[in-house]
């Protein structure tokens, strides 16, 4: 399941990243906003990230005491 979860976030990211790469093609944003977004994505990825592993882990546990 955590294998999944990781998958579906990195694919949204994937959606983001591109949505931010277009609206920088037509100039809806500067390249340092383009460079602001990407990194906001991929800061959020990363919390989303490390949540999924560490609800995974917590999860583990209680079943393991089962």
């Amino acid at each position: 399941m955590q294998k999944n979860s990781k998958i579906a976030v990195r694919n949204v990211r994937q959606d983001a990243m591109n949505l931010v790469k277009r609206l920088h093609q037509n100039n809806n944003y500067t390249d340092d906003e383009q460079r602001e977004k990407a990194d906001e994505i991929q800061n959020l990825t990363n919390e989303v990230i490390k949540s999924i592993e560490t609800l995974s882990l917590s999860k583990e546990e209680e079943i393991k005491k089962v």
